[in-house]
């Protein structure tokens, strides 16, 4: 049965992700896997500059499909038989993506990610055709999308045809494109996005990102328990390299939750804040990505299986690779913050003190101590700024209720 698709209440109590949004997630599971083991292999490879620019393509593509549906299922969402066709259609493209995104590591062909992303998208523009027959007020917004959406995968497909000396630079034009198209579309208006509900779906992409940095942790433990040969004695020794990259794991994910972007977001609900809010979530999902990928690298630096006692790579490449992600994903945690609070030089000087600790941490292991040492040394980056944060959002609560 078709339901009349209409906007939904922002303000509906005890919104949360729905088991469709879940399932949904799980395919975002394999395909940031995908994308981090194939930046690892890259990186393994020391084809640093091809494996960077491969990686942010997929990963913008990867995010840009996510966060279509997520925006329009917390505006939209009717959960009516063809809401739940469209959805697993959208499912099965993105599939695809993940699947071309090795290909994209091979070859640097991104013929099935193209594939994936029409499908993906043919899907959404059927939800939004609804929108257009069905809700007056968002009428023009859905003509525009209809527009801009078909115009941009038509470009995309065509990307396809062009000389391989033309396409970086076309990629970039496309990247573009698809960032001025979200402002074009939705102009100036906020929306009836549930601030509750897009904070705990955000969350919930975070929580998956981080899992590659668990698995990262998971392979260092197991590289390092069986080149003692699961010696009993050996166990000081891991459970000091275990407890360090896992310990840096959890420092990131408490820094993130730490931050009320559930209220930040109820508090302003300028379109601006959307653009922000969304477009610096990239940065913050690339580079916990792209952690995973380091945390690999940490575990090559201890295994020399089949390369004459030598380790795959050197403690001082993954800890470079290591310190330009966690680099990466405070200064975009703590600018994402402070721009959509207004307040941009508020926290300048705890974020100077965490990047200290990191060149710190960075130059301890260019020195020749173990790369764990300056793993451990790089906790203490977030932790100063959890320790901010709280304070922060101590403050931020009391004059929210004063204001509100």
């Amino acid at each position: 049965m078709l339901k009349k698709m209409q906007l939904r209440n922002p303000n509906e109590p005890h919104r949360v992700a729905t088991p469709l949004e879940l399932l949904f997630d799980l395919i975002y599971v394999v395909a940031i896997a995908s994308t981090a083991k194939g930046l690892h292999h890259s990186l393994l490879e020391h084809h640093f500059t091809d494996g960077i620019l491969q990686f942010l393509l997929s990963f913008f593509i990867l995010w840009n499909a996510w966060a279509e549906f997520t925006w329009f299922a917390s505006s939209y969402d009717s959960d009516d038989t063809f809401y739940r066709l469209s959805v697993f259609v959208q499912m099965f493209g993105s599939l695809m993506i993940a699947v071309g995104i090795g290909q994209l590591f091979e070859s640097g062909s991104f013929v099935i990610v193209t594939v994936g992303y029409t499908v993906k998208r043919l899907a959404l523009i059927s939800q939004w055709l609804r929108i257009y027959k069905d809700e007056p007020s968002r009428r023009e917004v859905a003509k525009r999308y209809l527009l801009a959406t078909t115009l941009l995968q038509i470009s995309w497909i065509s990307l396809l045809f062009f000389p391989e000396a033309l396409q970086l630079a076309s990629i970039a034009v496309m990247v573009i494109a698809e960032l001025w198209s979200s402002r074009w579309v939705h102009g100036n208006e906020a929306g009836s996005w549930h601030p509750h509900h897009i904070a705990e779906r955000y969350g919930l992409l975070v929580i998956i990102v981080l899992g590659e940095g668990i698995l990262g942790t998971f392979n260092t433990i197991s590289v390092l328990y069986n080149s003692h040969h699961g010696d009993i004695t050996a166990l000081g020794s891991i459970f000091f390299v275990g407890l360090g990259v896992m310990g840096l794991v959890f420092a990131l994910w408490w820094l993130y939750f730490a931050m009320p972007f559930g209220h930040m977001l109820e508090k302003k609900r300028q379109r601006s804040l959307v653009f922000i809010f969304n477009y610096g979530h990239f940065f913050i999902f690339a580079s916990l990505a792209g952690l995973g990928s380091a945390l690999e690298l940490v575990s090559d630096t201890l295994n020399s299986t089949g390369h004459g006692g030598h380790a795959l790579v050197s403690a001082q490449y993954a800890m470079v690779v290591l310190t330009i992600m966690l680099v990466i994903y405070l200064l975009a945690l703590s600018g994402l913050r402070s721009m959509m609070m207004g307040k941009l030089t508020k926290n300048i000087w705890v974020v100077l003190g965490a990047m200290g600790i990191l060149l710190f941490s960075y130059g301890l292991v260019m020195m020749g101590l173990p790369i764990v040492v300056g793993i451990w040394v790089s906790i203490l980056a977030p932790m100063l700024m959890i320790m901010y944060v709280n304070r922060w959002t101590k403050s931020f609560a009391v004059n929210a209720d004063v204001n509100g």
